[in-house]
């Protein structure tokens, strides 16, 4: 295991990038989706919360606020779009980015829902890293459409 080393929030990952430590939500019905993403997140000096399903995504992003929310589409419960939709009507998310990751929705459903990035299942980790990266650094509010795909 590689440690990190912060220092006020922005730490240096095991390949020496310079990352902003932040919470994150990944909310996957697919447990071995969700370990990966916490690997692959952790592993960058970033802290992750899980849930299983749209009702325990809405009360894991109302309770830690995260930076960003991870939301696969096909979930019981509400969708993640429909989780996103719900983050975007609460003021008090306003700082949140969310990004949607999906094999059946696409770009327009994600940005129709209101997310900063969507990536295509199978994506690599190494592309959510990277998209989770770009949308914790952009301040500008302005959304980001990824289309990584693992081949």
């Amino acid at each position: 295991m590689h440690a990190v080393k912060c220092r006020n929030a922005i730490c240096l990952s095991p390949r020496g990038r310079a990352v902003r430590m932040v919470t994150i939500v990944v909310a996957d019905d697919e447990a071995r989706i969700r370990l990966l993403l916490q690997a692959t997140l952790r592993g960058e000096g970033h802290r992750v919360v899980e849930a299983a399903d749209g009702d325990e995504a809405l009360t894991a992003i109302r309770a830690h606020r995260p930076a960003v929310a991870i939301l696969d589409v096909m979930m019981p419960g509400p969708s993640g779009l429909e989780v996103c939709r719900a983050v975007r009507a609460d003021s008090s998310l306003v700082g949140t980015r969310v990004i949607i990751s999906s094999a059946n929705a696409t770009e327009a459903d994600a940005l129709g829902a209101g997310a900063d990035a969507f990536i295509p299942k199978p994506f690599l980790p190494s592309c959510m890293r990277d998209v989770v990266d770009g949308v914790t650094a952009s301040r500008s509010g302005h959304r980001n459409v990824v289309g990584h795909r693992a081949v």
